[in-house]
Order: C-alpha cells, then structure tokens, then sequence
C-alpha cells in the first residue's frame, strides 16, 4: 500500500515557516521576560545595597566625629574596658546574694512562710515571715545557725501571736560570714 500525500508542497512549506516564526515569538518572549525580571531584581538589590551604603556611611562619620583625635579614642577604649570591670564584678556579687538567698530559702519547715528577706550591705539581715507553730519559728533559726555555712549569728528578734488569725509573725535578725567568705566566693566563680 502506498501513501500518497494530496497537499500541495508549497502549504507545507508556509506551515513549517510558521510554526519556526512562533517558536522565535515565543522564545523572544520569554528571554524579554527573563531580563526584565532579572534587570528588576538586581535593580532592587542595589538599591538595598544603596540604602545600607548610606547607613554604614553615616555610622562612620559619626564615629569619627565622636572620636575626634586618637587620645580620644584611647580614652574611649579605657572608660570602656572599666566600666565592663564594674559590670563582671557587679555580676559576681549579685551571684553571691542569690546563693545566700537560696540558703535562706532552704531553712522553713513546712507551714512556715517567709514574707520578706533584708540583706544590707554590711551583711546584716532580716527575715520576716509568719507560722503556725512556734517551734517551726525555732527550727528555722537552728538551721540558719548550724547548718548553714553562709548564715551566722541568727537569733529571734520578735514574736508575736496573731490570736484571731491563730499564726505567729515573727522576724529573725542573722548576719552573713565576714567578707572573707564573701570574698572567697566571689573569686571562686
């Protein structure tokens, strides 16, 4: 059996030209829209850069405006370096008043409640609390006496029974150990 093709030669050839001339359109078209995304993208990135440009500009203007000779730079640098002494020490002493606070925190019994905890800078203190039964009052003042390495002298420095509310109130006056044990802790860390 034989294929016989009717169709002129010359509409084949203007169909092929026309599918060729589609396929540049359509590949033109897509390449202008590749550049015109990319040519935006780049546009807006250097833009940002622009902005960004202008900041650290500034930024550096002002710092050198700020720090006018080099001798005031150097003092600058040495203010800086002693206010971050002041900080690492203020941060030490504050580790150590929580680890004395956690002592303190550890002495009541159950039922007793501590309502505030003074500590001066000299060491001296004050607890105030309330509870139910005197002897846990006792308890707590024990403990703060012979089981406690950073509590010294503690001792009672008023009671009182509250009789509508049946619980005492009471406020225990302690010190903590010489600044030699202080000392030793802050060092220690």
């Amino acid at each position: 059996m034989h294929k016989l093709n009717l169709i002129p030669e010359e509409y084949l050839k203007t169909g092929r030209k026309k599918r060729i001339k589609l396929s540049f359109i359509f590949s033109g078209l897509v390449l202008f829209i590749f550049m015109t995304v990319s040519v935006l993208r780049y546009n807006s990135l250097l833009s940002k850069l622009k902005i960004e440009l202008e900041e650290l500009n500034k930024s550096i203007f002002f710092y050198r405006s700020s720090f006018g000779s080099g001798k005031d730079a150097e003092k600058l640098y040495l203010d800086l370096q002693e206010r971050t002494k002041i900080i690492n020490a203020l941060l030490k002493d504050r580790v150590v008043m929580s680890e004395h606070l956690r002592k303190i925190l550890e002495t009541p019994p159950p039922g007793t409640i501590l309502t505030s905890i003074d500590i001066d800078d000299d060491g001296s203190g004050v607890i105030k609390g309330i509870s139910p039964e005197y002897s846990s009052i006792a308890y707590v003042i024990e403990n703060l006496k012979n089981n406690n390495d950073v509590i010294s002298k503690a001792h009672l420095g008023f009671i009182e029974k509250e009789s509508e509310k049946n619980f005492y109130t009471f406020e225990i006056i302690f010190h903590v150990r010489g600044d030699d044990f202080i000392e030793k802790q802050i060092n220690s860390t």
